[in-house]
């Protein structure tokens, strides 16, 4: 197929539809979300240049999560070269909307306590190099453990979940442990993002709901658990960046 009649496609029902249209609709939502929070809720808070762009990129991670695997659906069958170009694409994407969701947290836990947040924030740094270089390892999205869908890639994501545990333990001493008020309002936030990301990749590992349902259409290969992995995303980026603005507030 032609770049054109990818984007042909778009507007007529396939087994893509949902990944490409379900992409574009978070992409639109965050697009709203970046405006409404620059132009409205932000300026009506007198915050700083450096909350701003907390916020902007916090937010820009899930737009190019968005937008990235939209782009994927929709031109990945033009030949089986641009394919693999565009799912590593996609797998940056899925990264950097992971990040942005860790940026946002680690910013205002530690926005008391500058030095520590400078030393997350320059951790947080080094993973998104290191998200950068995996996709562009051509066995980075090929080689696996043994006969199951867990490879090098999935070992870089088991990381980057893994990094949140962490800064929350350190979080919560420095607010002298679970008896303060403040850890007691945010921490089941907290384990509910990992949740949520655990569960995202325990969907994408085990390729449920496609492995009960096999040879139909609508749960094709990285397509079903894909648009979890996503709906996961914008649930939670909803969420967070609500709490960004309300931590900003008090």
């Amino acid at each position: 197929m032609t770049a054109r009649m990818c984007l042909e496609s778009m507007f007529f029902w396939n087994n893509e539809s949902i990944n490409i249209w379900s992409h574009i609709i978070g992409f639109i939502y965050f697009s709203v979300m970046q405006y409404n929070n620059h132009f409205h809720k932000l300026p009506s808070l007198g915050v700083s240049f450096s909350d701003h762009m907390c916020v902007f990129l916090s937010l820009f991670g899930s737009q190019l999560c968005m937008v990235l695997s939209a782009g994927y659906h929709t031109f990945g069958c033009i030949s089986p070269k641009i394919r693999k170009t565009w799912l590593r694409a996609d797998v940056f994407g899925i990264s950097a909307g992971l990040l942005g969701m860790y940026l946002g947290g680690i910013y205002t836990s530690f926005y008391c306590f500058p030095d520590i947040q400078a030393t997350y924030l320059m951790t947080l740094l080094l993973i998104l190099f290191i998200t950068l270089y995996i996709p562009a390892r051509k066995d980075s999205l090929t080689k696996k453990f043994g006969n199951t869908r867990v490879g090098y890639l999935h070992l870089t994501y088991i990381l980057i979940i893994a990094f949140g545990l962490y800064p929350t333990a350190h979080w919560i001493s420095l607010h002298g442990g679970l008896e303060n008020p403040h850890v007691t309002k945010w921490l089941p936030n907290i384990f509910l993002l990992l949740s949520l990301i655990g569960i995202a990749f325990l969907f994408y590992a085990t390729l449920i709901p496609e492995r009960f349902f096999p040879g139909l259409s609508f749960f094709e290969k990285e397509t079903s658990q894909n648009v979890i992995l996503k709906d996961i995303s914008i649930t939670w980026d909803a969420v967070i960046n609500g709490g960004i603005c309300l931590f900003l507030r008090l």
